[in-house]
């Protein structure tokens, strides 16, 4: 019963519960916002992938800018676990945990930027696929930002 009291006495015990209420409030609202927020994400990568499809040294690039990301993330993470394993930052390992976390950030940033990249090539290769022949595209195929027709006007 005496440890009852004490923790009803205890201030962190009554944060704990304040907190717990104004949690339930805030997140009765979030899904909407986060609906909303994660729905515009999409239509921006939507708009960016339908921009890009067309032009197939763009996909070809994005592709082999994610592979570089993946190399760049591999050969990071390796000198990182060669560091710690056998060099200066052996004393690291006995620091408090969030220590290594800040060190090793660098590391899981290039991770996120690789992934990010991987998941765009791949969007644009899917889509790449997607694209209709029609005869009006077999004549004057489209390149990103330019018209072809117009340029074939001035040259004559």
């Amino acid at each position: 019963m005496d440890e009852i009291l004490n923790a009803l006495t205890n201030s962190s015990v009554w944060a704990g519960v304040i907190l717990t209420f104004l949690l339930k409030a805030v997140f009765k609202r979030t899904p909407q916002v986060l609906k909303g927020f994660s729905r515009g994400l999409k239509l921006r990568h939507i708009r960016k992938i339908k921009r890009l499809r067309h032009n197939q040294d763009a996909v070809t690039y994005h592709s082999i800018k994610a592979h570089a990301y993946f190399l760049l993330f591999f050969g990071c993470t390796a000198f990182f676990l060669m560091l710690v394993s056998m060099g200066p930052l052996v004393p690291l390992l006995k620091l408090p945990q969030w220590v290594f976390f800040i060190a090793f950030s660098p590391v899981l940033f290039i991770e996120i930027m690789w992934l990010n990249q991987n998941s765009l090539a791949q969007s644009l290769i899917e889509h790449r696929g997607k694209l209709r022949v029609t005869r009006r595209s077999i004549m004057c195929p489209v390149v990103q930002g330019t018209d072809l027709r117009s340029d074939a006007a001035s040259a004559h």
